[in-house]
């Protein structure tokens, strides 16, 4: 798609949707009336045909697994119907996966190549599950869930994640596993990321409901509003956590106060946000630090993420701001919310 042709979609969405009326109702009826309740049930249907593939793989002899943990948009609360996907974490056992530390970087990838083999027999069997993709970290397919959108059947997209548990390998040290995976090579430290999902998925689904809420929103503006390359969820939920946080983590406030605030900072993050960490010492954090590029927001669970490299590309930066500018600048609720936050510190009703 060329430039011009680009701008052009991105106007024409910015411009039919609930952020553009004058009318704060308008924006949180929608939420209201369409993200949450049909969320709501979107959800209920996912976790039940999640659950098949679950027990499925509990089940199934050939795969020597502990748990499996439900991380993405469904395990920590944030799911939004029919734009969410899920991934399932299968924490495998010896002699099945062993840790990296112990295998290595090679080793693991032999083991884990046969465990993504017997994953995917598995998934052939499974009723509802179209398009199966064995890749190298994960497998991936898509899972029919009960109901229909505007009269198609409903899906969601699934990946597959078999891990070893690596921080055991660490004496259940994570700081000495973190120290390890800084003295890896990029590739190397993929394979230790999916053991720390439970983390990963504790400190969003922890948060608020109405923080929550406000990441569910800004999802539905990404998914309209942003390539498909831009709309992953990790990066938009800890921007909103942050922002939420650096308006001093209200109890409550106006949806559209907190989407303006979010969706206003999207051209700026090179330049108006310092590097943003939780969960890790100072000394951890710098250490990370000093082999970044800005914007730096670190993974709550692992100080060795910067999970807004992916802002780092100069197509991805324009992308960013042309959308933010346009729905900023087409909106009157989005003005008019403008013109009060300057006198305000917060979001407070």
């Amino acid at each position: 798609m060329g430039r011009k042709a680009k701008i052009e979609q991105i106007r024409q969405m910015t411009r039919s949707h609930p952020w553009n009326s004058s009318d704060p109702k308008d924006l949180q009826q929608y939420f209201d009336s369409d993200i949450q309740t049909g969320t709501s049930k979107f959800d209920k249907a996912c976790r039940a045909a999640i659950d098949k593939v679950v027990t499925s793989i509990q089940n199934d002899p050939s795969i020597l697994n502990s748990k499996v943990v439900k991380g993405g948009s469904l395990g920590k609360g944030t799911m939004v119907k029919d734009i969410s996907d899920t991934d399932l974490v299968v924490f495998m056992n010896e002699p099945a996966l062993g840790p990296v530390a112990k295998s290595g970087p090679n080793g693991y990838q032999e083991q884990l190549d046969e465990v993504l083999k017997r994953l995917e027999a598995n998934a052939k069997k499974l009723a509802g599950v179209t398009n199966i993709k064995r890749k190298k970290y994960l497998l991936s397919f898509t899972i029919q869930v009960r109901g229909r959108s505007q009269g198609l059947p409903r899906s969601v997209d699934v990946d597959l994640v078999p891990t070893a548990d690596n921080i055991s390998s660490f004496s259940g040290d994570s700081s000495h596993m973190f120290n390890k995976m800084q003295q890896s090579s990029p590739g190397a430290r993929e394979y230790y990321s999916p053991s720390l999902v439970e983390d990963q998925r504790e400190f969003v689904k922890k948060q608020p409901t109405a923080v929550k809420s406000l990441i569910r929103m800004v999802k539905v503006w990404a998914d309209q509003c942003l390539p498909e390359s831009l709309r992953k969820s990790y990066p938009l939920e800890l921007l909103t956590i942050h922002m939420w946080e650096r308006a001093g983590s209200p109890k409550s406030f106006k949806l559209e106060r907190g989407f303006r605030c979010v969706i206003a900072i999207l051209p700026y993050l090179h330049n108006q946000l310092k590097p943003v960490y939780w969960n890790h010492s100072k000394n951890q954090a710098r250490t990370a630090i000093r082999a970044m590029t800005n914007p730096i927001v670190l993974d709550p669970a692992n100080p060795t993420n910067n999970v807004f490299k992916l802002y780092h590309d100069p197509v991805n930066k324009k992308d960013l701001a042309r959308a933010s500018s346009m729905t900023l600048g087409d909106s009157t609720l989005m003005r008019t919310v403008g013109q009060v936050q300057r006198d305000r510190t917060n979001w407070d009703d």
